[in-house]
């Protein structure tokens, strides 16, 4: 009679291997996640320098408007400031940064900015194109003083569930007054 040797076999059992597969799946999990985190994280880095771009873009914009009409006629500020009036709404404006249009928003909002290719083959955001982006560029500026505005550009986008936001600041001043009263001197 032969004795069955099972006893003697080497190898796993079945809930080792169990064991085993968990924590490589916990493992390999845990790996998925870091990385889809870190590709978050620089997909809203990549977005908010896009959007810090456009925002201060909105404010060079309007500052382009003042500093022409300052210098292409005798009443710039007033025509300035005449121009400005869509932007002073609570809605804000959007400016058309080829033709330096200025449009009032409704109240949905501005348009959101599309990405168009020039004829040089360089890359632009405005309100032409065919490629939709995430950007929506809202400008408003109010009266501080009858020399001087507060310009603020936001441009938001959707991340995520979220929509986020970055906003630029800055005071325009009157300067064509001023440098046209003020004397020269040698």
């Amino acid at each position: 009679m032969q004795k069955s040797s099972y006893n003697n076999q080497k190898g796993f059992t079945l809930v080792e291997t169990l064991v085993a597969l968990s924590i490589f799946t916990i493992s390999i999990i845990g790996l998925i996640s870091a990385t889809a985190g870190g590709i978050n994280n620089v997909t809203y880095s990549k977005n908010k320098i896009a959007a810090m771009a456009l925002a201060g873009e909105g404010v060079e914009l309007v500052r382009n408007i003042r500093d022409t009409d300052a210098i292409g006629s005798t009443t710039g500020w007033a025509d300035f400031t005449s121009q400005m009036n869509a932007c002073s709404s609570s809605v804000g404006c959007a400016i058309d940064a080829e033709a330096l249009t200025v449009s009032a928003c409704t109240s949905g909002g501005c348009p959101a900015l599309r990405k168009y290719i020039n004829a040089s083959s360089a890359s632009y955001f405005g309100y032409q194109g065919s490629d939709t982006t995430p950007f929506v560029r809202t400008i408003k500026v109010s009266s501080v003083s009858p020399d001087e505005v507060l310009v603020t550009s936001t441009v938001s986008w959707l991340q995520g569930a979220g929509t986020k936001s970055v906003s630029t600041v800055e005071h325009l001043m009157n300067w064509f007054t001023a440098a046209s009263s003020a004397p020269i001197t040698p």
